[in-house]
């Protein structure tokens, strides 16, 4: 098998499901972060939709590495089995 392609494509997944954890993380904790500053300037009023980021395409690519780093895992599992 190719090992290093079969751990490169793992490292690949890992980092999509790493992106998407990441985004969600942060859409969670701004709004939260943005609120406590609001609390200690105490100006204006508070909205938590301002401090919602739109990251549905940062999530599409994500997906999209998670799905090709599953792939080719796959392939290179497949080959191996093939070898043997």
């Amino acid at each position: 098998m190719n090992k290093i392609g079969f751990f490169l494509s793992g490292i690949f997944s890992i980092l999509g499901i790493w992106l998407y954890v990441m985004t969600r993380f942060i859409n969670l904790i701004l709004p939260k972060i943005g609120y406590a500053a609001f609390q200690v300037a105490k100006k204006g009023s508070y909205s938590s939709a301002n401090y919602v980021i739109n990251f549905s395409m940062i999530n599409k690519i994500a997906a999209g590495i998670t799905i090709i780093g599953i792939i080719l895992s796959l392939i290179f599992y497949i080959a191996e089995l093939k070898e043997a």
